[in-house]
C-alpha cells in the first residue's frame, strides 16, 4: 500500500538472450503511465547495460545522452557510439531509445554483428535496465489501483511486454489493511516491531518519516487513545 503523493520507483530490465544470433543495435522502451501518476514528477533515475551506466539529468524526463563503447567481438578495435534519448510522447507515454551509431556514417552500423547489446553471457553483458521515479497524484481515493507495464522492442522484432506491477492507495494507519484504523493496527504493529510478526500490509509509516519504527507506534497510540493527530 502507498499514499497519495508517494514517490514510486519502477525498474525495467531487458536482455538480449544468450541464443540471439547477433547484438541488438537498437532497443526501444515505451511505458504508458497510469492516469493516477503525476507526469510532472516523472524522472529517469538510472540507465545502464553490461558494464556501462549513464547518469540522466535530474530536472527533466526528456534528454539525449551519448557514450562510446568498444565492439563486443575480440580483435575488433572499432568503437561504436550509443545514443540514448528519452521523451514524453502524447499525454502519458515515456519513450526511451538506445541506438548504436557508426561514427563514420552517423547511422546504424551496416555490419549486422555490430551492436551495443551483445547476446547475454555469464558476465551479464547482454542485460540492460532503466529505472523511473514518479509520484502518485495527491487526493487519490483509498483503494485506487495504480498499474505499470512497459513494452520493449529489439531492432525489428515484435514488442515484448513486461510483467505488470501495481500499487494500491492505502489508508494511513491501517497497518493490517482491514479498511479501518483501530486498536487492531496497534497490536499488529507491536507484533511486527517487537515479536517478529509479519510486515505491515497497509500504510504503517504514520508519522511520514520514511521508516516504520517505535515512533509510528507511539503516534498511532496517541491518535487512537489520547486524541492525537490523525496519521499523516
Amino acid at each position: 500500500r502507498v499514499r497519495a503523493g508517494d514517490l514510486l520507483t519502477y525498474p525495467v530490465h531487458f536482455q538480449n538472450v544468450p541464443t540471439a544470433s547477433a547484438p541488438a543495435q537498437e532497443v526501444v522502451l515505451e511505458d504508458p503511465l497510469d492516469a493516477s501518476l503525476a507526469l510532472s514528477t516523472l524522472r529517469v533515475v538510472a540507465i545502464g547495460w553490461g558494464d556501462e551506466s549513464l547518469l540522466p539529468p535530474a530536472d527533466s524526463p526528456a534528454f539525449r545522452l551519448r557514450t562510446e563503447v568498444p565492439d563486443s567481438r575480440p580483435g575488433n578495435a572499432k568503437p561504436w557510439r550509443v545514443d540514448v534519448s528519452s521523451e514524453v510522447s502524447g499525454a502519458d507515454r515515456l519513450r526511451l531509445r538506445f541506438r548504436t551509431i557508426d561514427p563514420a556514417t552517423g547511422e546504424l552500423p551496416d555490419d549486422p554483428l555490430a551492436g551495443f547489446l551483445p547476446p547475454d553471457a555469464a558476465t551479464g553483458r547482454g542485460q540492460g535496465w532503466i529505472s523511473l521515479s514518479v509520484r502518485t497524484k495527491p487526493g487519490l481515493a483509498t483503494g485506487t489501483r495504480i498499474t505499470n507495464a512497459a513494452t520493449i522492442v529489439f531492432d525489428t522484432e515484435a514488442p515484448i511486454t513486461t510483467n505488470e506491477v501495481f500499487h494500491t492507495i492505502g489508508l494511513p494507519g491501517d497497518v493490517n489493511d482491514d479498511g479501518v484504523v483501530n486498536p487492531g493496527d496497534v497490536f499488529y504493529l507491536v507484533a511486527f516491531l517487537y515479536s517478529g510478526g509479519p510486515a505491515p500490509l497497509g500504510v504503517a509509516d504514520v508519522n511520514l518519516d520514511a521508516k516504520t519504527d517505535a515512533l509510528d507506534l507511539f503516534y498511532l497510540i496517541n491518535h487512537l487513545f489520547a486524541g492525537g493527530p490523525a496519521p499523516l
